[in-house]
């Protein structure tokens, strides 16, 4: 818990914290004044959310079929949308462009800041923009702006036939953000 969590609160409330697994060796831990309890993200993922239930999870194939030829002629094979560019998917999608190059002729689509270290993938938004925008928003912007940033992802992501949507940090207990969630409904 961030230390000016509790400061906010009159002595005797208590705060409970939903989300992801506590640390990686507790799922639902207490203290004097709060509680953990863990509920997969994707379930708290709505709550930002204001046109989106976990139906749309269900019934999106229905609305937004994406037709396979149409996809591949438009060079919408794959999409990568990540601003911090970590190691390993970095190389993951430097080999996804390789063997794609090799077997099809195409490369993916960077859609965000990170395209890679060996940068084969077709890079689709200003990387300079993207920084604007990020810097433009900061925090309190972020979260703020929520719902909008993730239609965007969904936006983004529409019409490709899969999406490399990997979290920040590998774990071991099932954490998981938005990244999944907004593939999933495009």
């Amino acid at each position: 818990i961030h230390d000016t969590a509790l400061t906010w609160l009159s002595p005797n409330d208590r705060l409970i914290l939903l989300g992801n697994w506590f640390n990686e060796s507790v799922a639902e831990t207490s203290g004097d004044r709060w509680s953990s309890i863990w509920i997969p993200y994707a379930s708290l993922y709505f709550a930002d959310r204001d046109d989106r239930t976990p139906l749309d999870l269900v019934v999106r194939a229905r609305r937004y079929f994406s037709n396979v030829q149409q996809s591949i002629q438009a060079g919408q094979i794959v999409a990568y949308l990540h601003t911090h560019c970590e190691d390993r998917r970095e190389a993951t999608w430097d080999t996804i462009n390789e063997n794609l190059l090799a077997m099809t002729g195409h490369v993916g689509s960077a859609l965000g800041k990170c395209n890679g270290k060996k940068h084969l993938g077709k890079q689709m938004r200003n990387i300079d923009q993207i920084g604007v925008e990020l810097d433009s928003m900061g925090e309190v912007g972020r979260a703020k702006q929520a719902d909008r940033t993730y239609d965007a992802a969904e936006d983004m992501y529409r019409g490709f036939l899969f999406t490399m949507a990997v979290e920040n940090q590998p774990n071991n207990v099932g954490y998981i953000s938005e990244k999944i969630v907004n593939a999933f409904l495009a």
